[in-house]
């Protein structure tokens, strides 16, 4: 995205809301310090906080648009009110490639997070004193930081292989740390909140781990790496899988009449998996799955919108199991919609009797693209959630930052043990979303075959860069 892109921000409030939104808003183009923005937002939202009592839902709404607002001027967005809209411009980026800007804009990075962390680690104040200074049944976390000085020693009194000796261990919450009597958890936690971004749990699969020295006594921990979901739009990994509609279709173009026949096949098997994961029982006919029509298509959008006007409904009425079976109609008709949908086109060029010609004119036809994407689309579907996992922990400890530990820490990352620890904790587990669409019990393969990861530094991202496996890694051969 271009460093002088300006982005309009323009919330869904209404009423008086939205009236002292946009007064506010024009006062922050006249604010001359980041301070006086931070002010005007700050009484704005004491305003909501005392004042607002009517209308709650606005009242929320308004209050996370100023939260988000204070946000990003914080990690130096800027804001200008500009013929009646607010204007928000993303932060300039340093360019250069030279070492010295890299350092420079990675502290700039820093400092744009500084104040949201500061802010989450005040809430963990009291944890924080808990793990340090230990008590007569536990010893401080402490204990687990290496000296620097006795690492040297180590270091330049034997091999490397002998001096640092590095091994995952799996998070358990409940476990206990036998060197401190901490909880592993607990200590996971306490060195994840030395990172320069703010702590955050999030929901779904997740595996955490402390690389922890047992050339020591008592193993201090060396780094600590955390998988968990991947995020389900990432536009430079899909390109990279294959996933990406365009980019697929680009390389369609280029493929002979035969090669481009496979490829339709086996976009349409992709799109039967997906159809195979939906109960269309109630919706649908089996006939009208086995060969769909455009008037199939749009009667199941027709009960995806009404089955969407009866969730709004049961949702004010707060008749929570009434309004997940419903949410689960809807998305069962509209996904069936577009499965159906692409099946019907895909299917209607391959059996073409001009498929040779015709073949460019559907590549380049909104029709489609739309049907490539869709079986792009169920095929990441089954797959993001139970093969594939985002590295978003992953870092060292100090000393060990010194000594390549944060290297040491993505090599691990891509170790047998994780793939046995990951198809061992969620190789019988139910997907849930998967479950509920094919309304049966859905168990997917914990195959765990991609490890993703973004940097918080877009440049001198230097942790991932040149690293290497060794070739005779494998699960039966090969443990760290």
């Amino acid at each position: 995205m271009p460093a002088n892109k300006t982005i309009p921000f323009r919330p869904k409030l209404e009423g008086v809301f939205l009236t002292r939104f946009y007064a506010t808003a024009e006062k922050i183009t006249n604010a001359n310090s980041q301070l006086s923005v931070e002010s005007l937002i700050s009484d704005e939202l004491r305003r909501i906080e005392n004042e607002c009592s009517n209308n709650i839902d606005q009242r929320c709404k308004c209050r996370a648009v100023w939260l988000l607002l204070r946000d990003l001027i914080r990690i130096n967005w800027k804001a200008c009110f500009r013929a009646g809209v607010l204007e928000l411009s993303l932060p300039e980026k340093t360019e250069s490639g030279d070492k010295a800007s890299s350092g420079q804009e990675k502290e700039r990075l820093r400092n744009r997070l500084k104040e949201s962390r500061l802010e989450r680690l005040r809430t963990f104040g009291k944890f924080i004193r808990y793990m340090e200074n230990g008590n007569k049944h536990k010893r401080s976390v402490l204990t687990l930081v290496s000296d620097g000085k006795e690492l040297a020693d180590r270091l330049l009194a034997a091999n490397l292989h002998e001096a640092v000796r590095p091994k995952l261990e799996a998070v358990n919450d409940n476990a206990r740390d036998d060197v401190t009597g901490h909880r592993l958890g607990d200590i996971w936690r306490y060195f994840r909140l030395t990172w320069s971004t703010p702590a955050e749990s999030t929901p779904g699969r997740t595996m955490r781990y402390l690389i922890r020295d047992y050339a020591h006594p008592a193993r201090p921990v060396m780094g600590i790496i955390s998988l968990e979901n991947c995020v389900v739009q990432i536009t430079d990994r899909d390109k990279f899988i294959g996933w990406n509609a365009k980019e697929f279709i680009d390389k369609m173009r280029s493929a002979t009449s035969a090669d481009a026949r496979l490829i339709i096949k086996k976009l349409l098997s992709y799109v039967e998996s997906g159809i195979a994961g939906i109960d269309y029982s109630e919706i649908c006919k089996p006939e009208d799955v086995n060969y769909p029509t455009s008037e199939t298509v749009f009667d199941l959008i027709q009960k995806a919108t009404l089955a969407e006007k009866l969730q709004i409904k049961d949702d004010s009425d707060k008749t929570c199991k009434s309004a997940e079976e419903v949410l689960y109609r809807r998305k069962r008709a509209k996904q069936l919609a577009h499965l159906l949908a692409s099946k019907k086109n895909l299917s209607e060029i391959i059996n073409d009797a001009d498929f040779d010609n015709k073949r460019f004119r559907f590549l380049d036809s909104e029709k489609g693209y739309s049907a490539i994407r869709n079986a792009l689309v169920a095929q990441k579907s089954k797959h993001i959630g139970s093969s594939m996992l985002e590295l978003n922990v992953c870092g060292a400890i100090p000393p060990y930052n010194e000594i390549l530990g944060g290297k040491l820490a993505a090599l691990l990352a891509l170790s047998p043990q994780i793939l046995r620890d990951y198809k061992k904790r969620y190789g019988q587990r139910e997907s849930e979303i998967a479950t509920r669409l094919k309304n049966e019990a859905v168990v997917r393969p914990a195959e765990l075959v991609y490890i993703g990861t973004t940097s918080l530094y877009y440049v001198g991202s230097s942790q991932y860069n040149r690293l290497k496996l060794p070739s005779d890694i494998s699960e039966s051969g090969y443990d760290v």
